[in-house]
């Protein structure tokens, strides 16, 4: 995949992943520091309700502040392609883990299940439903353990739904 050399004040370094939007490694030029970038696909971009959400995504998260909700430090748009900035963690998904038996035992399951909901409170104290609690979206940092949530791309805050919702008979 050929890699936009930069985005704002962050070069992006290796693509790690992503649908309707891609996830670069990335140095933020000015402080040195390694980060995360998102940023909307152009097809993404192309359809409003996506490029809405994005926005609303990165609006949302970058006011939560927790030590087990991912960290997202800038967003903006640059030649008109929104982009967000996060914490870049190293580590593997919960389902990942689950995946390859590495849960750990009892005690690690249940610390899991603990900082997750402390994550859930949190947000939910804030008037913030998530809406898309899963596996892949429960991080597990290597070198500390801690969880960290993350992917507020349906959440819905305060009766506001960020996604089209369909009415249910």
């Amino acid at each position: 995949m050929q890699l936009p050399a930069k985005i704002s004040k962050y070069e992006l370094l290796e693509f790690l992943g992503g649908g309707m939007s891609h996830v670069y490694r990335a140095k933020d030029t000015v402080l040195g520091r390694t980060v995360a970038v998102k940023i909307l696909t152009p097809q993404g971009n192309a359809d409003p309700d996506a490029r809405a959400r994005f926005l609303q995504e990165a609006r949302m998260a970058s006011n939560i502040t927790h030590d087990n909700i991912i960290a997202i430090f800038d967003f903006g748009e640059e030649q008109g392609r929104p982009y967000m900035v996060m914490e870049f963690l190293v580590g593997k998904s919960l389902r990942d883990l689950i995946k390859h038996g590495q849960t750990g035992d009892n005690e690690r399951k249940m610390q899991i299940a603990l900082q997750t909901a402390r994550a859930l409170g949190y947000i939910h104290n804030r008037k913030i439903v998530h809406r898309d609690v899963k596996p892949e979206n429960i991080h597990i940092e290597d070198s500390s353990g801690k969880v960290k949530l993350m992917d507020f791309g349906i959440a819905k805050s305060e009766g506001v739904a960020l996604t089209p919702s369909t009415p249910r008979p």
